[in-house]
Order: structure tokens, then C-alpha cells, then sequence
């Protein structure tokens, strides 16, 4: 009952907040002014679905803002040695899906605690992205690859567009579908969960690989507004993410979680 009351508090509050800021400041509750700041922050919307879904299993994963680095810098370095853009998408997808796994085995295999397993990920992959660019940023992208930041459809930007569809996915995945249940109970009880016959491991891979995909996701969206690959891309992602998982209050511990609310936060 408590949690009911704080999560209803934080609700009141933020809609108290927007409303004085919109009476302050009128441009604040403009339409365009919303439409600017959702695509913002379209991209750490976008991986705390994920992590929401790694949190409610009960993991963590502290690696996803380098996750988000090395995908477009994989793509961009794969499109200026001349391969076709699709391939070079694929190779990007495929990286994500291997630190996925490489995830998941160290915490659900090798008995990694969660922060521990993906802390030496981070740090290996930070690494990695340094010596792959030798420190400078990746501008090999093809003609138009902004747009995928910059473009609308429908009249509406396509990164909310990809965030919408990713939380409606997420929502419905979580709630209408037997692996939903199986994460849930993942989280809640591993042990009686693993006794009841259902695999923990691949399940814990699993979540990871989707956690990595959509970070991913995200770094594929953050270059194309920049037109670039940073090699210090995602540095602070991973606290950005986890706030706005905490302030959406998803329970890892207990029953469920609420996509919902990190629109709200958002």
C-alpha cells in the first residue's frame, strides 16, 4: 500500500510540475516544445525498457552505454571498408546479440554478481572501442543516415515512433506471454523457478541479449543525429537509465513492473 502511495506522490508531482512550468512559462506545454524533448531523450527511454525487463529478472547492467558505443562505431568502421550498409546493420546486431551473451554466461553461468559481471564488460569493451577507432570519432556513414534521427513519418519523429513501438512490445510481452511470466518468476525466485523446469540461464541470457539489442538500438539512433560515432558515447548512459528505471518503479522483487510509468517520467 505503501508503494501505491509513493508511485501515485511522483505521479501528482510531476503533473503539479508540468503544470506550473506550463503557467510560467507557456512554450513549456507546447506541442512542439514535447514532441523536442521526447526525441531527446528517445534514446535512454529506449534501453530502460530494457533494463527494466533485466531488473525485473533480477540482474543489472551497467554496460549498456558501451553497448550503445560500439554498435554504430562497428557499422561505421564495416560501411568505410566498403561493405554494404545492410551487412554492416547486421554486424552491428550481431555484436550487441554477442555481449548479450557474454553477459548473461558470466552472471548465469560463472556466478558473477550482476554489477561485477557487467562493470569488467564495460571496461573491456571501452577498451576495445579505443583501439578499434584509435580515439576519434567514426563519420563513415552513408547518405541519409541522418534521417533516421531527424526524419518524421506521419508527422511524428521516428525515434518516438521506435520507442513507442519498443514499450508497447515490451508491454506486451511482459504481460501476455509466457516468457513475461517466466521472467517475472526468474526474478522472484530462481531457485523454485529453476525447479519448476524452467531453464534460469536462458532466461537470464535472454534478457541480457534483449537488453544489449535495444542499447543497440539506441546508439544506432544517437549517431545518426550526430552523423558520427563518438568513441565517449554513452559514458553516463548507465546512471541515466538506472534513474529513470527507479523513478518508473519497477518492482524486481516482487509482482510486476510499470512500463507506463517511465513514459510519465520522460
Amino acid at each position: 500500500m505503501q508503494k501505491w502511495a509513493m508511485n501515485w506522490f511522483y505521479l501528482v508531482s510531476g503533473y503539479m510540475v508540468s503544470f506550473f512550468m506550463g503557467v510560467m512559462e507557456h512554450s513549456f506545454l507546447a506541442l512542439n516544445n514535447i514532441v523536442t524533448v521526447l526525441t531527446r531523450v528517445s534514446e535512454v527511454a529506449i534501453i530502460a525498457v530494457g533494463m527494466t525487463v533485466v531488473i525485473i529478472a533480477g540482474g543489472f547492467d551497467l554496460s549498456v552505454g558501451t553497448v550503445m558505443a560500439i554498435v554504430p562505431i562497428i557499422i561505421g568502421l564495416s560501411y568505410g571498408n566498403g561493405f554494404p550498409f545492410g551487412v554492416c546493420i547486421f554486424y552491428g546486431i550481431l555484436s550487441a546479440v554477442a555481449i548479450g551473451i557474454v553477459n548473461g554466461i558470466l552472471i548465469a553461468k560463472a556466478g558473477f554478481q550482476p554489477i561485477i559481471g557487467t562493470l569488467a564488460t564495460m571496461t573491456a569493451l571501452r577498451s576495445i572501442i579505443y583501439v578499434l577507432t584509435d580515439g576519434k570519432p567514426v563519420s563513415t556513414f552513408p547518405s541519409g543516415y541522418d534521417q533516421l534521427a531527424q526524419g518524421k513519418l506521419l508527422g511524428i519523429p521516428i525515434p518516438i515512433l521506435i520507442l513507442l513501438a519498443i514499450i508497447i512490445a515490451a508491454q506486451w510481452m511482459m504481460r501476455c506471454t509466457k516468457y513475461g511470466r517466466f521472467i517475472y518468476a526468474t526474478g522472484g525466485n530462481p531457485k523454485a523457478t529453476d525447479i519448476a523446469g524452467i531453464s534460469v540461464v536462458r532466461i537470464t541470457i535472454a534478457v541480457y541479449v534483449l537488453n544489449a539489442l535495444l542499447a543497440g538500438v539506441a546508439g544506432i539512433i544517437f549517431s545518426s543525429r550526430l552523423i558520427s560515432a563518438s568513441p565517449d558515447a554513452g559514458r553516463n548512459t548507465a546512471f541515466d537509465v538506472v534513474t529513470a528505471v527507479l523513478m518508473g518503479e519497477p518492482v524486481s522483487m516482487a509482482v510486476r513492473a510499470i512500463f507506463w510509468a517511465q513514459c510519465l517520467v520522460f
